[in-house]
């Protein structure tokens, strides 16, 4: 039977024969390769001695062929007699949608950001991700960044930073030592995000949300419709998102792809496979 993974930075969904579990992120360029291998020693665990003889790994950080190479190592150490096949996360969000059909502008919006056009069988082209750094626009690190931000430099309403400080422990030393002292600076980011969800209804954490949202269309969205539309493929005002972000914040997504005259076909927190 079949092993399906779809990773991301934070945590890993597995599906295999109707059993779904959870566990850590399995990203190859962030994640120690002991813990790869220890995390995939409890997948077969949890598996129960269910016979695997293939395993379809989707993942972020697996966009060349190094990192890809190394998954396929990691697993097949694990699952010899397996057949494996590793891919980005961002095929598997395409594949995820469970409609072969399914032609047009695909994102992603969880702990990071991608976005791709698809034509039902394969990605045509995608968005080159700069990662939490540099890049994530509209993901769960760039919201817990602004926030972060925000909330160190006293943007924040004082009634909000106050709550805010004293949920996560914020300090500014604490936040120096996450960013820069401490590994997956980026999941850390991200898990500050739920803030934001939980406090929508504030103006101020909506309209930071929504400029996360204007920043996620204007510099990786924006820029795939132009050369879809230049290319001459249809469907190029048609948007599917997943991830946990999109779904938890649909409203200010739907609102700003609406000001960009891009069509919402569908929002799901994760792929379905």
């Amino acid at each position: 039977m079949t092993l399906t993974a779809d990773s991301g930075s934070t945590k890993t969904a597995w599906f295999c024969d109707g059993l779904t579990f959870e566990t850590q992120g399995l990203n190859p360029l962030t994640t120690p390769d002991a813990d790869i291998a220890a995390t995939l020693e409890q997948v077969t665990g949890r598996l129960g001695g269910r016979p695997v003889d293939r395993v379809v790994f989707y993942g972020a950080g697996c966009a060349t062929e190094p990192m890809r190479r190394k998954v396929a190592q990691h697993l097949g150490e694990v699952f010899p007699q397996a057949v494996t096949e590793v891919g980005t996360d961002m095929l598997g969000a395409c594949r995820g949608f469970g409609d072969a059909s399914c032609e047009g502008l695909v994102g992603i919006l969880g702990t990071g950001s991608n976005a791709c056009y698809y034509d039902g069988k394969a990605i045509v082209f995608g968005h080159r991700s700069l990662g939490y750094i540099f890049g994530d626009e509209g993901s769960g690190n760039h919201i817990g960044r602004c926030l972060l931000k925000d909330c160190l430099e006293m943007r924040m309403p004082r009634t909000l930073a106050t709550l805010f400080s004293d949920q996560y422990g914020i300090t500014h030393p604490a936040a120096i030592e996450c960013l820069y002292g401490k590994p997956n600076a980026g999941r850390w980011l991200a898990s500050l995000a739920p803030f934001a969800s939980d406090n929508i209804g504030d103006p101020y954490i909506a309209n930071l949300v929504e400029q996360c949202m204007e920043s996620y269309f204007y510099h990786i969205v924006e820029p795939l419709r132009k050369m879809a539309q230049e290319g001459g493929y249809g469907h190029s005002d048609q948007l599917r998102m997943v991830g946990g972000i999109a779904n938890a914040f649909a409203g200010q997504l739907r609102a700003v792809a609406a000001r960009h005259q891009i069509e919402i076909m569908a929002i799901q927190s994760a792929p379905k496979y």
